[in-house]
């Protein structure tokens, strides 16, 4: 039987989540305040689902996929040369390290 009851393992506290993720806590109010990750007020403090944080981590890395696919594709058609496309990939390297927080 589902219940909407969760464990309190799975609510996280700013700190927390930021810890989880491996970002700042000024990278996750930042998210936040953008919408791009939820959060919700309990009691005056900002909790987070862990589930949440990786539906963002998740959300990251689909953005991340689709730069190297623009890039690399601009490249093959000779819009970029290696050093642009070099360029543009390191600039976005941050994010692809985003991969190794994920909790399966």
């Amino acid at each position: 039987m589902a219940t909407n009851e969760h464990h309190p393992d799975d609510w996280l506290s700013r700190r927390e989540a930021a810890s989880y993720a491996g970002v700042s806590i000024a990278t996750l109010d930042r998210a936040i305040k953008a919408g791009r990750l939820k959060a919700k007020k309990l009691e005056g403090r900002v909790v987070i689902q862990r589930q949440w944080v990786d539906t963002w981590l998740l959300a990251a890395l689909a953005a991340l996929a689709l730069v190297a696919i623009a890039v690399l594709t601009s490249f093959v058609l000779g819009l970029l040369d290696f050093d642009q496309a070099r360029h543009i990939l390191h600039h976005h390297h941050r994010v692809m390290a985003l991969h190794t927080h994920l909790r399966g």
